[in-house]
């Protein structure tokens, strides 16, 4: 623990001058190690999201690849974390391809290794067919609590089309010891003993556990795919596209104490004296896994029968055939004198294709089928002694194909040979793995509504299941049924899929998909909005150009990835707006004006107006221009935006710092949202303090214009109404937003129809107009917004089921839309604010201000 202790320190310190693009790899049997504390997220990708293609591909068959997708994997510890790695199933892909990169979270990419560097693989390792568990250090820097969004990419090959895929990864996070876990040791055995044949592993437990693995370093087949034999053997690699991730062809596994584990060692090679190790993992109920110590120098001892392998030699590049290609390697054997059995270990891609194009052959010995439909496979075949011969042993394959042959993967394929007595094999497991009877189909619901979505199984109790939405778990979904909360819009195309597992093996659903619908309402289609009145003039204001009437000046932008600022007319009710643009994502992105003075123990008020065109946010901060970047009021506000323009107004103290201060820096934060393509646009920044007047927020139109009735609640509740089918309330509050009184709807219980509306407004057809309202909520869940007839068929009048993206502040949002051509002006609209599709029990929204007036 000494050394390894030191290793950690030297790795912590050389992190600190490593920058990008750096490679810290070795494979999966490299890690974890005695003593280690550690949880692992998985994520599991499909035949959508699997392929990794280089963007900038010639070949016209890159494109239906292209873009490389984005993807999300969840991790919820990163607390107490002091490293982390991740475990790729790694497909080599189109023969030639270099660069292959990952990255998570926009961060610098990542290398993953190529196969001569890691073991022994003649160079190039990129020429080689492989499926390789590459294990990689990820900086904990790279890594967020929550969400993350992992991609990768891919440079060029000879032939235009670049391309590498993954089928699944394991994300570990290591932590200190003072993390709560379970813990125990390996009590069969000792170190320095002898095991015979088929030998039983006991591990003694402390704390809740419910998984114990059990591993053993010892020299056979290579089925983690770098070449090495002699290795803590287990590897990765998914058989199926249901299949889970997770650690396959390991000594074995228990789930239920006393934790024994029995070894099949029937085809397990002769080792060298005193070569074998052993060592186990145990989880905790909670996810976390503890390494115990390892059993060391131990001694396989048989008296009846010996196993010898034999490995491949000559083993070409490209182990690949099509259109009547024949490719061989040569297994040498040195005597067959006392052979009684004889079994090959071979690794595969496409193996097998239902077809009879291709063939694979041992000497004149043709061979079953083996292997997997256009996926990896590894197999163990049973070989007549009589198929063999003393010395070279020609394997050979061979197709006629003209589509995707087979692929051998390295290291080539080994032939075990016993001599000797026949040993009997340990007793199976009496059990079944999961088989799915009833896949979950697709449902189709309105907002406010439930969906339910079901999963038969069958296979050896107990069944466990596991819901994952959009690829990540759901909590509590832990049943053959699953039930939504009530949907909104954002949950549309939404994917769900149920896990199902037992001792023996998990299983992964077909995807089923949500479509929800906004009955009653149809989506308006987009119109464009009126042209921009300037807001007036701010009296007091801090802040120097705040609507970029000037261009870019005194505004600063910086970014250490690559991006621009520019100025892009219209703005928000005015001429200009800042716009920002990523190109690519960085670790800085700001956009700051500096040298603001402000008053100590002063109370400010900031408004500006922003919108992206993704939806993903930014922060806001007020600090002292250079170290120690002292806060002086707004630390990494998170500003919630949408796609529309929303105004934002958040009031603050600056600190008791003394005498004023002519240092202080506005700045808008980025880096921590922002991904490839974002643009941010913002308006009519002003900071003004409590000593000066405000800038007035946009005139609203006079009553006579103004089609609502009681729009700011000052005559109380008259002319709205509100309706639930669960519980809850509508109260009119005091203060309102830059009023005297405000709408407050309570949610006491839930319900599929929860709405705040007034009717009887009258429109005209085919008429541009704007709707505004000033809108909070206690816990910043959203509601939508509506008009529409306020009787069957409940036609849509021009905005329906519009998302309002809240925030626990005062915000003003504007809509502009123009009204259907339905002949003569109706007196029949209803305008509705609906809670049901985002509120939760004990969730407050606040409404007021609510204006509808033509647009000029």
């Amino acid at each position: 623990m000494k050394n390894k202790a030191i290793f950690i320190i030297v790795a912590s310190i050389l992190f600190t001058f490593i920058t990008a693009n750096m490679v810290f790899a070795q494979f999966a049997g490299g890690a974890p190690g005695p003593g280690d504390i550690y949880k692992e997220f998985t994520f599991n990708h499909n035949s959508n999201n699997w392929r990794v293609t280089d963007p900038n591909a010639t070949n016209s068959g890159a494109a239906p690849y292209l873009p490389n997708p984005i993807l999300r994997l969840g991790i919820d510890d990163l607390q107490g974390a002091i490293h982390a790695e991740i475990v790729i199933d790694f497909w080599t892909g189109h023969v030639g391809t270099i660069n292959k990169k990952f990255r998570f979270n926009g961060k610098p990419w990542i290398t993953i290794p190529e196969l001569h560097t890691l073991g022994p693989c003649p160079s190039p390792g990129n020429m080689y067919m492989q499926q390789v568990n590459h294990l990689i250090d990820v900086p904990l820097s790279h890594l967020n609590t929550g969400i993350n969004t992992f991609e990768g990419t891919s440079g060029a090959n000879a032939w235009g089309w670049g391309q590498w895929g993954w089928y699944g990864v394991v994300v570990r996070v290591y932590y200190g010891p003072g993390k709560s876990h379970a813990s125990g040791q390996i009590t069969s055995h000792s170190s320095n003993s002898t095991i015979s044949d088929n030998p039983t592993i006991a591990v003694a437990t402390l704390g809740s556990v419910s998984r114990v693995d059990c591993l053993a370093y010892f020299d056979d087949y290579d089925t983690d795919g770098d070449g090495n034999y002699l290795d803590f053997h287990r590897n990765y690699h998914k058989g199926s596209w249901s299949e889970q991730i997770g650690i396959k062809n390991h000594v074995g596994t228990d789930t239920s104490a006393p934790y024994q584990i029995t070894w099949n060692t029937q085809w397990v090679p002769d080792q060298v004296p005193g070569r074998i190790k052993l060592i186990a993992r145990i989880r905790d109920n909670n996810g976390y896994w503890f390494v115990t110590n390892a059993v060391n120098n131990l001694t396989l001892q048989r008296t009846t029968s010996s196993v010898k392998i034999y490995k491949a030699t000559g083993v070409p590049k490209e182990f690949w055939v099509r259109a009547g290609r024949v490719k061989s390697c040569t297994v040498s054997i040195p005597t067959l004198s006392g052979a009684t059995a004889a079994l090959m270990k071979v690794a595969s891609w496409n193996g097998n294709d239902g077809s009879e194009d291709f063939y694979s052959k041992v000497n004149n010995w043709t061979m079953p089928k083996y292997g997997a439909n256009h996926f990896y496979s590894y197999d163990q075949i049973t070989v007549p002694v009589s198929a063999l011969r003393t010395g070279s042993n020609i394997f050979q394959i061979g197709s006629t194909t003209l589509h995707h042959g087979i692929e051998i993967m390295w290291p080539g394929p080994s032939i075990l040979v016993r001599y000797g007595s026949a040993l009997p094999a340990p007793p199976a497991p009496p059990g079944t793995a999961p088989t799915i009877t009833q896949q979950p189909s697709n449902v189709t619901v309105s907002v406010g509504q439930t969906a339910t979505f079901s999963v038969t199984a069958t296979g050896t109790p107990p069944l466990s299941y596991q819901w994952e939405k959009n690829w990540v778990n759901i909590s509590g979904a832990t049943g053959p049924l699953y039930t939504t909360p009530p949907v909104s819009l954002s949950d549309d195309e939404a994917t769900f899929y149920c896990n199902v597992s037992n001792l023996y093996e998990t299983v992964t659903s077909n995807d089923a998909t949500l479509t929800v619908e906004a009955a009653p309402l149809p989506s308006p289609s987009p119109t464009p909005p009126p042209s921009p009145t300037p807001p007036p003039s701010p009296t007091g204001n801090i802040t120097v150009n705040p609507s970029f009437e000037d261009g870019t000046s005194p505004w600063r932008f910086y970014t250490n990835g690559n991006g621009n600022f520019v100025v892009t007319a219209p703005g928000h009710e005015s001429s200009n707006a800042a716009c920002i643009t990523t190109v690519t994502g960085g670790t800085n992105v700001q956009l700051h004006q500096y040298d603001l003075p402000l008053k100590s123990n002063t109370d400010y008020q900031l408004r500006f107006s922003a919108k992206s065109n993704t939806g993903h946010d930014m922060t806001v901060s007020i600090i002292k221009n250079g170290p120690p970047y002292t806060n002086y009021g707004i630390g990494s506000h998170s500003v919630n935006l949408t796609t529309s323009w929303n105004t934002f107004t958040i009031d603050f103290t600056t600190p008791a710092f003394g005498d004023p201060v002519d240092d202080a820096r506005l700045m808008f934060w980025f880096a921590d949202d922002a991904t490839s393509g974002d643009e941010h646009w913002i308006d009519n920044v002003v900071l003004t303090s409590g000593d000066s007047s405000p800038p007035p927020p946009p005139p609203p139109p006079s009553p006579t214009e103004n089609i609502t009735v009681n729009p700011s609640f000052e005559d109380g509740a008259s002319s709205w109404n509100f309706y639930t089918n669960g519980e809850g309330d509508f109260v009119v509050t005091a203060p309102g937003h830059e009023s005297s009184n405000a709408a407050c709807i309570t949610m006491v219980t839930g319900g599929t129809n929860v709405q705040l509306y007034q009717y009887g407004l009258s429109l005209k057809p085919n008429t541009d107009h704007q709707l505004r309202f000033s809108a909070k909520s206690n816990t910043g869940n959203d509601m939508t917004v509506s008009i529409f007839k306020h009787g069957p068929p409940y036609t849509n009048y021009g905005v329906g089921s519009h998302n309002v993206d809240l925030t626990t502040s005062w915000n003003t949002f504007t809509i502009d839309f123009t009204t259907p051509d339905f002949g003569d002006p109706v007196d029949d609209a209803r305008l509705m604010f609906w809670f049901a599709g985002d509120a939760s029990p004990g969730d407050q929204h606040w409404i007021d201000n609510v204006v509808i007036f033509e647009a000029d």
